[in-house]
């Protein structure tokens, strides 16, 4: 329901609670639709390493469609508007698993593309949806509330994933085949769509669709005046490229670099969900304890860990070592994500959160998206016409020797970020 007025105590608290349901239903629907099923179904129809490695890119690259979620937030509202894009990704989502089929046909480039451009729509649509998230939280939360808010939603969401993957590893002991993950999509897509009920019984104030309804140009370009906007934009794109060059290429590298089965692959996939669950709910603490600032520095520091231990990683696969790379990966990720949300939060007026919003996600992810896509296939095509000898886990190697150069050398993107300026910020420079 919308409004007029800032939410009270009471519809403060019933809208969290409704977010945290949507978030843990959304987890559990995300594992069985997004990257991980992704990549092991692409994988499955023998699609090339170039184009799985993109699929990670594909996730920001559709960032595209932000201005589509825009014009329909302003006529029905954040809630709504989100809702009507989550059951419209979902249906998307049986096109996808319907690629099984065309390959089964005789037609595997068609289902690749077919793969593709469905993942593209699933991501687009989703990024038309939560074009409202982060001025929806800050409207859900007061500023005390919102790194928790931030923290415990995501914690659920991967809560989620873990719980869902669980379930996946236990029915592909029954059957590996390429039907039973097309049936694993389809199974996710219902539950996406069920996930939207939360959403629809969330409370909102007018601020939202007014907000929605107003020109963003004009504070899109009073946003850009601001030297923190500015640099926070470098910062979330260095550190949304580091994970595209990063976590599918890592799966990409246990399946085929070691050769492992779909459920050891679930295993390691499972290992970085649990440390970005756990590390989520850890994020708000670390923030009020160190500061929003710090902990980006220290997230980018852990990725940077992730291409030097694939460097020195041994010739047999070694579990223990492989579910460090994850773990590290997965909490790298969401402490920075989580940290450079509330960030945005702190470091921009509320009055242009909508269109800060827009700008960051629409420059970055796009950005991002579109730089990860083109590093992958330029890294991985010489690769595959140099390398065709080589033993399969060489081949990575060189590929993470490339990207820890790439993202040693853009680091200072991240490192040059000034605080945010806010009391939490200031309190947590004096710990």
């Amino acid at each position: 329901m919308i409004f007029k007025d800032p939410l009270n105590y009471e519809q403060r608290r019933k809208t969290q609670k409704n977010y945290f349901c949507f978030s843990t239903l959304n987890g559990i629907s995300y594992m069985c639709l997004g990257e991980t099923i992704i990549v092991l179904f692409s994988i499955k129809l023998h699609a090339p390493n170039a184009m799985v490695a993109s699929l990670g890119a594909i996730l920001y690259l559709a960032f595209f469609m932000l201005p589509i979620g825009k014009m329909v937030a302003a006529r029905v509202g954040a809630a709504r508007s989100q809702a009507v894009f989550w059951t419209l990704r979902n249906i998307v989502a049986i096109g996808v698993a319907l690629s099984a089929v065309t390959a089964y046909c005789g037609y595997p480039v068609l289902a690749w593309a077919q793969i593709l451009l469905g993942a593209c729509l699933f991501y687009g649509l989703r990024a038309a949806g939560v074009v409202m998230s982060q001025p929806f939280i800050g409207d859900m939360a007061t500023e005390s509330e919102r790194p928790q808010v931030v923290g415990s939603s995501n914690a659920l969401f991967y809560a989620g994933c873990m719980a869902s993957l669980l379930a996946i590893w236990g029915v592909l002991t029954v059957s590996e085949s390429v039907w039973m993950i097309m049936a694993i999509i389809g199974f996710g897509a219902c539950v996406g769509v069920t996930s939207t009920h939360f959403i629809r019984q969330m409370d909102e104030s007018s601020a939202m669709i007014e907000a929605a309804r107003r020109p963003v140009m004009p504070e899109i370009r009073e946003a850009l005046k601001l030297p923190r906007v500015r640099k926070l934009i470098w910062t979330m794109y260095t550190v949304y490229l580091a994970i595209i060059l990063l976590a599918a290429p890592s799966m990409l590298c246990i399946k085929r670099g070691y050769s492992v089965n779909d459920k050891s692959a679930l295993f390691f996939s499972l290992m970085q969900f649990t440390a970005s669950a756990i590390f989520s709910y850890l994020s708000g603490r670390l923030a009020k304890r160190f500061g929003v600032r710090r902990c980006i520095f220290v997230s980018y520091g852990i990725m940077l860990i992730v291409p030097v231990l694939w460097l020195i990683a041994p010739g047999g696969l070694n579990y223990w070592f492989a579910t460090l790379v994850f773990l590290l990966v997965g909490g790298g990720y969401i402490v920075g994500f989580n940290t450079m949300v509330t960030y945005y939060l702190q470091a921009t007026p509320e009055r242009l959160w909508v269109a800060t919003s827009m700008l960051t996600s629409v420059v970055t992810s796009v950005g991002a998206g579109v730089s990860g896509m083109l590093l992958s296939w330029l890294i991985f095509l010489p690769i595959e016409r140099v390398g065709g000898a080589w033993e399969p886990l060489s081949r990575y190697k060189v590929y993470f020797a490339v990207v820890l150069l790439l993202l040693a050398g853009l680091s200072f993107l991240v490192w040059r970020l000034p605080e945010t300026g806010s009391k939490n910020e200031k309190k947590a420079r004096r710990t």
